[in-house]
């Protein structure tokens, strides 16, 4: 394996060591001050284009499995307070950046957006519309409940501009289904994708879990031949872990009911076969996409990347969120709003803007992350000297390298098929937040 000075990584004195553990990690943390000069810098460079995301918390009831910051209600009004408030976040910015900058992308993520009344959708695209610049180059996205959705919501959906829609799944299995109390029969998800297909959606997505409770790899293998026959644009694969510290709630799920590393590894080796053997192509490390799609052409050029947002053909890493729990990334700062709906109300009531924690990535932080997200999306980088620049105490990429999940050849690193496999668990536990990309919720 390749050294960097004569100098094993691995064995590092402790002082050298840069990389954060938290995003919240108390020598880096930033402010909303912090967060307002990065947006004065921007606004006079004036960069071609940013992407917005926008986090709606509200759900009608909560999954056990759930990973998400939701804010369980049926009171309107407290929804029609959350816009309220989200204007007031929006002014603030554009105080700072100016009006009608042009959005290369929004994304509206919960939580469930569809869970708003029609009224409440048309004013959340409204006060997007009248701050910045949308026009037919812009795609609109968001995340919604197929429990809730609606022909007719569809249609209004579609009318609003948006192009792509998902609908998480989890899972199709009936058991599975009840074990973590998101009951969907297929005949619905069916008649919803085709309600969607017919309102005029570009792209209807949607997800599958592995590692919940129930699961085996038989109700795997009939569970993604059934997702199959709903035709998904773009399917995106994700390991379930049992996380009751962050998630109380999922003591509901017993932990003799979590599959071994072992056993989650073997359904996402069901996912795969079954998938790639159709017209699936598999990208990046989690998610499958249409062999036609722009995306696998991409990999396939080595071209393919990622931001906050998810995959993606552009560079546009300039992301501003609103909302709770969103993030944004402007230059060189990477902040996240307040999680739960009360911080996040009391620092707009006071005209703050609602961050909670932060970070500012030095240039080896930004050399670090491109190199691992090209990594992780086109499956091999040329810049390995920059995964070394901040590997921590653990060695991280001795470690990989030395249970054969990649391999490296003098300045090149690729990941092998054995890696790509183990990788979406490993991951996910091992790199901090601000160098990998999460899915938007």
């Amino acid at each position: 394996m390749k050294k960097t000075n004569g100098e094993n990584p691995a064995q590092r004195p402790p002082g050298k060591r840069t990389m954060t553990s938290r995003i919240d990690q108390e020598s880096d943390r930033l402010s909303a001050t912090d967060y307002i000069e990065a947006l004065a810098d921007q606004d006079g460079g004036k960069p071609d284009s940013i992407s917005l995301q926008v986090h709606i918390p509200f759900c009608p009831v909560r999954c056990l499995n759930c990973e998400c910051n939701v804010t369980v209600t049926h009171d309107s009004a407290a929804i029609d307070r959350y816009l309220d408030a989200l204007q007031t976040e929006v002014n603030l910015v554009v105080e700072r950046i100016g009006s009608n900058r042009h959005v290369n992308r929004l994304h509206i993520g919960g939580g469930s957006p569809n869970y708003l009344s029609d009224s409440q959708l048309v004013r959340l695209v409204s006060i997007i519309e009248q701050s910045f610049g949308l026009d037919a180059s812009t795609t609109l996205s968001l995340v919604a409940n197929a429990r809730h959705t609606s022909s007719s919501q569809l249609s209004l959906l579609r009318g609003l501009g948006f192009t792509r829609i998902n609908f998480p799944t989890r899972d199709v299995d009936p058991e599975v289904q009840l074990a973590i109390g998101r009951v969907q029969s297929f005949d619905m998800l069916r008649e919803v994708f085709d309600n969607a297909r017919h309102a005029g959606f570009e792209s209807v997505g949607t997800d599958i879990s592995y590692g919940l409770p129930k699961q085996s790899t038989q109700t795997m293998r009939r569970s993604v031949k059934l997702l199959k026959l709903l035709a998904p644009d773009q399917i995106s694969c994700k390991p379930f872990t049992r996380m009751i510290d962050a998630f109380p709630h999922q003591l509901a799920i017993a932990d003799s009911q979590a599959p071994s590393l072992a056993d989650k590894l073997a359904l996402l080796n069901v996912v795969v076969e079954e998938l790639t053997s159709d017209d699936y192509a598999w990208i990046g490390l989690d998610c499958f996409t249409r062999r036609e799609d722009p995306l696998h052409q991409a990999q396939l050029e080595q071209k393919l990347r990622r931001n906050w947002l998810g995959y993606t053909l552009d560079e546009t890493n300039n992301v501003l969120g609103f909302g709770t729990h969103s993030v944004s990334e402007v230059g060189s700062v990477c902040v996240q709003n307040h999680f739960g709906v009360r911080s996040w109300h009391e620092s707009l009531a006071a005209k703050r803007l609602p961050i909670r924690s932060g970070i500012r990535m030095s240039s080896a932080d930004k050399r670090y992350r491109h190199a691992l997200t090209n990594l992780m999306c086109n499956l091999e980088s040329a810049d390995y000297e920059a995964l070394l620049e901040l590997e921590d105490d653990s060695g991280r990429i001795d470690h990989y390298h030395d249970r054969g999940l990649v391999e490296i050849e003098g300045d090149r690193i690729a990941i092998t098929p054995q890696g790509r496999m183990l990788l979406p668990q490993l991951w996910g536990e091992t790199v901090p937040g601000q160098y990998r990309w999460q899915y938007p919720a």
